[in-house]
């Protein structure tokens, strides 16, 4: 995760995978621009936009990496899995195989993303009527591994804006988290420093102060 130069401003990092042709550009180009264009070029490599927001009234930058799908190609997209802070896994509701094939791109989240990534599983093109997979099928497989599961349409506008905000929100609330653990353990280990520093001032003889209540304060020291 990084931050911007800009005072209170964050930036997510957002991997968009999943097979060839289930409609990761489009989720990426109606999010990003709100347009749709039906013949979209298969994306070779990476693809990047971004796209600031205003969340509880603070900025943030979604920085999105779209990946090309092919297996020629799924090497390129390994290096972005570690600084992603959201991954969007899509498959199409109108192709069994990618959604089968979902169950392979979950086994390289586990291998090469962080733990505690963010991840949505997004069943997209809901608008064509040759639906083979239920949502059913889409939330029981979400449940299983962890992931937040949501179905859109890039030609309809359904369901884009929600999803891309709903994993802000969820990375924002993980961020926020990380954050206040750290904040802990820092308190910890400064008190930690300072019962180390008291011992260390009792051992060496030094004059303590101690105050005791009702009484008059009092001067000691070690034997």
């Amino acid at each position: 995760m990084n931050t911007s130069s800009k005072k209170d401003s964050l930036t997510f990092n957002v991997l968009i995978i999943g097979d060839s042709g289930v409609g990761k550009t489009a989720l990426l180009v109606r999010f990003c621009d709100d347009e749709y264009n039906p013949a979209n070029i298969s994306t070779v490599g990476i693809d990047c936009k971004s796209k600031s927001v205003k969340l509880e009234g603070k900025e943030v930058k979604i920085q999105l990496w779209d990946t090309a799908g092919q297996e020629r190609y799924g090497k390129l997209s390994y290096t972005y899995y570690k600084k992603a802070t959201g991954i969007i896994l899509a498959y199409d509701v109108n192709d069994r195989k990618s959604f089968s094939n979902a169950k392979g791109w979950m086994e390289q989240i586990k291998t090469y993303a962080n733990a505690d990534v963010i991840k949505f599983l997004v069943g997209t093109k809901i608008d064509l009527s040759d639906r083979v997979v239920s949502i059913n099928e889409g939330r029981k497989l979400a449940g299983a591994n962890g992931m937040i599961f949501a179905e859109t349409s890039a030609k309809e506008k359904y369901g884009v804006a929600e999803t891309f905000e709903e994993l802000v929100k969820e990375i924002q609330k993980n961020f926020i988290a990380k954050k206040e653990a750290t904040e802990i353990e820092k308190n910890q280990s400064r008190q930690e420093g300072d019962n180390v520093e008291d011992l260390a001032m009792q051992g060496s003889g030094r004059i303590r102060l101690t105050t005791f209540k009702g009484k008059k304060e009092q001067k000691g020291c070690c034997n």
